[in-house]
């Protein structure tokens, strides 16, 4: 109670037009961190994968495959269903 206005009936819907945070803090979240940190993560890989000298990349990349593709599976229904 309390946390969807009146009249809105679509609670589980995220609204692109209203932030789940403060307009600071939207700013910094999808301007800044979220545009470096793809950056981070691919340094950070690099970093700990010459530290093996390469020897673990075929395993890596079947990991973050497999990663990847459950969280696409995860997420498809979610897709379709806000498509139609």
């Amino acid at each position: 109670p309390g946390l969807v206005p009146p009249g809105n009936d679509c609670a589980g819907d995220v609204h692109p037009h209203r932030p789940a945070v403060r307009p600071g803090w939207d700013f910094w979240i999808t301007r800044v961190l979220a545009r470096t940190a793809v950056f981070f993560f691919l340094m950070v890989t690099g970093y700990f994968l010459a530290q093996s000298n390469w020897k673990r990349i075929e395993r890596f990349l079947k990991k973050t495959a497999l990663t990847y593709l459950a969280t696409v599976v995860l997420y498809l229904p979610n897709v379709i269903r806000l498509k139609l």
